[in-house]
């Protein structure tokens, strides 16, 4: 994309070319023992792992406190998580829009390949780097089964 915008003219610096923000979360579980499978032949049930609360903190501007919400429903606890990433993406984008402002107003609105350009950078101030901690190993296996309608 940079690439495309350096062949229109358009230089974006080096060190702007690296997004700026990103967040991060965690969740918490507690064990129930409750309705627990029967024994199998070489296992036995001790507890299942519960999600019961998730943190969510990031570097961007006004979000740098930890958020952590607490829910007796998964569904919402999933739920509030990812729309207050979703808040804090929309909030990095209205700065990175105005940051590249500059940019846009070089980009003539009847030019096509402009557009077209234009769009993809868009999409990419849009994007949000999100890091769960030990999500790849823990959190996404405690909430993978979780299902809700939005």
């Amino acid at each position: 994309m940079f690439e495309q915008l350096e062949q229109l003219g358009i230089n974006v610096p080096h060190e702007d070319r690296f997004y700026p923000y990103r967040s991060t979360f965690d969740y918490e579980s507690y064990f129930d023992k409750s309705d627990l499978p029967d024994a199998g032949e070489k296992s036995v049930w001790v507890a299942r792992h519960v999600p019961r609360s998730v943190s969510v903190c990031s570097n961007m501007p006004n979000f740098e406190q930890p958020n952590c919400f607490i829910n007796t429903s998964l569904q919402l606890l999933v739920h509030d998580k990812m729309q207050y990433l979703e808040t804090i993406a929309d909030a990095a984008f209205e700065i990175l829009k105005e940051k590249f402002q500059y940019f846009f107003d070089q980009l003539e609105p009847e030019n096509k390949q402009h557009q077209a350009v234009k769009g993809r950078f868009v999409s990419y101030l849009q994007e949000h780097i999100v890091i769960g901690f030990s999500s790849s190993s823990y959190d996404i296996s405690l909430v993978k089964g979780i299902c809700w309608n939005t």
